[in-house]
């Protein structure tokens, strides 16, 4: 908001430099006097009124005048459209911002879900010491965790004898 405040008041005060500057060449420059002379005595047999070159020179004036305000409101509407993109853009940020907050509050509930799970595993193995029921537990709670909403998973659980260097199935579930 500043921003625009101070762009705002550069432009005018650039337009005020610029008409300062165009009307101190236009009064000390005799050449640029002696073309519009020439012009109007050229236009002057085409006017539908009488005029002298006083009057031309205002109408003159006044005209530039008119296409300096023209350029000035084009410049003032130019920035009113890039301040309602920028803010458009911001607003566009801003919900992204906030649906990667969504999506990363929701993978931290699944975090804290399996890690509940797992805390749930490890008590269940600390309570129980029969093989049986410890792999059986495992299996279970593996199938819960890698079980997601319409998806099934298969978790089986394969026994390594390190001194016969065999594998065996030992329990399984769908």
């Amino acid at each position: 908001m500043k921003l625009m405040r101070f762009l705002r008041g550069l432009l005018w005060c650039a337009v005020a430099v610029a008409l300062i500057a165009i009307a101190m060449y236009v009064t000390s420059n005799f050449e640029l006097a002696d073309r519009l002379t020439e012009l109007f005595l050229t236009l002057q047999p085409w006017l539908p009124i009488t005029f002298n070159v006083d009057h031309f020179l205002v109408v003159l004036t006044v005209l530039s005048v008119l296409i300096v305000v023209l350029v000035i409101s084009g410049s003032a509407a130019l920035m009113v459209i890039m301040a309602g993109r920028l803010s458009l853009a911001r607003q566009k940020e801003v919900s992204h911002a906030a649906a990667s907050t969504r999506a990363m509050t929701h993978v931290q509930e699944q975090h804290q879900r399996h890690y509940g799970q797992l805390t749930t595993l490890s008590q269940t193995l600390t309570k129980r010491l029969d093989k049986r029921v410890l792999v059986q537990a495992m299996v279970e709670t593996a199938s819960q965790i890698t079980s997601e909403g319409a998806a099934n998973s298969v978790v089986s659980c394969w026994l390594v004898n390190l001194e016969t260097d065999t594998l065996r199935f030992e329990i399984g579930r769908y």
